[in-house]
């Protein structure tokens, strides 16, 4: 039997079947997941999750893009101490990607084992992996 973790992660995709497949693979791995389409529902999502301990970011969507997204985390309190993950089809030396430098980068698309190795990288299974964000 799988052991289910407390665990909450955001994933901010515009691309559906990215989107599903992510999800879909955490789940089954047991994770909690929530997801937004754009950097402006991820905020509003993130502000109203609880136990968020990751933030896969994709750097490339319509209306407020990855950096904009960030820029508005670092700037509230309660999410800026919230790790982020840009997971991105650019190139790492893209200059779309330069405003986000000093993040943990992974390129698309992830196979399953590295999306689940990075997401234990953040969200450990044990309560003192995550920090609960109210």
């Amino acid at each position: 039997m799988m052991a289910i973790h407390q665990h909450r992660v955001l994933l901010v995709e515009d691309n559906v079947d990215t989107r599903d497949a992510i999800v879909l693979i955490l789940e089954l791995q047991g994770y909690g997941t929530a997801v937004a389409s754009d950097g402006y529902e991820g905020l509003r999502v993130a502000r109203e999750s609880v136990g968020l301990c990751l933030i896969l970011l994709d750097a490339n969507m319509p209306g407020m893009d990855g950096v904009g997204f960030r820029r508005e985390q670092l700037a509230d309190e309660r999410l800026r101490k919230v790790p982020v993950v840009v997971v991105s089809a650019l190139p790492h030396y893209h200059p779309m990607l330069r405003p986000l430098a000093g993040l943990e980068m992974a390129q698309k698309p992830l196979d399953a084992r590295e999306l689940i190795a990075l997401v234990e990288k953040y969200c450990r299974p044990d309560p003192e992996g995550c920090e609960v964000h109210h």
